[in-house]
């Protein structure tokens, strides 16, 4: 939910619309950073740091090419 609520923004961001890697990371202490950056050798266009989520602890990494959300696997 929290992707599809930036991707208005995203989309309408030329640079980031053709290309961006999203990044979840969820810590086991319930929080979570969302990173949105053009490549991995960039530093991140957009962050935002969550006091908490339910979401699994883990890193979930996906493409957004042209307009549509991949997961890596679908890339």
């Amino acid at each position: 939910d929290v992707i599809q609520s930036f991707l208005r923004e995203l989309l309408n961001n030329q640079r980031l619309s053709e290309f961006a890697l999203i990044r979840f990371e969820s810590n086991p202490d319930n929080s979570a950073t969302l990173t949105i950056r053009e490549d991995s050798h960039f530093p991140p266009a957009f962050k935002r740091e969550f006091n908490y989520t339910t979401f699994p602890v883990g890193t979930f990494e996906m493409f957004l090419e042209h307009g549509v959300l991949l997961l890596k696997s679908e890339h």
